[in-house]
């Protein structure tokens, strides 16, 4: 019933999980990415929640392991990530900043 309905709400993700199977064990590229019947693709996040393919919309309790304790695209992290990257990507040496 639970998996019915995941099924129905999900078909872009089983559509990219078939096609990720032939390149990947799995279809996903880590193990806790995966669970039955198959994995949800995501399209995006912002703040504590998270959208997948299908355009469904969830909470992200996993929050990035801990990685993401601000949320998805917070606008200062966001904002500090582009000032950064305007200065250059890799530089290859010594950096003042």
């Amino acid at each position: 019933m639970v998996v019915d309905e995941y099924k129905r709400r999900t078909l872009r993700s089983l559509s990219l999980y078939r096609e990720a199977k032939t390149v990947m064990p799995l279809g996903v590229s880590s193990n806790y990415r995966y669970f039955d019947p198959y994995p949800i693709y995501l399209s995006k996040g912002k703040g504590s929640r998270v959208w997948d393919v299908d355009g469904n919309e969830y909470i992200d309790f996993n929050m990035g392991f801990g990685a993401l304790e601000v949320g998805h695209a917070n606008p200062r992290v966001v904002d500090e990530v582009n000032r950064a990257v305007n200065d250059g990507s890799i530089l290859g040496f010594e950096y003042e900043k």
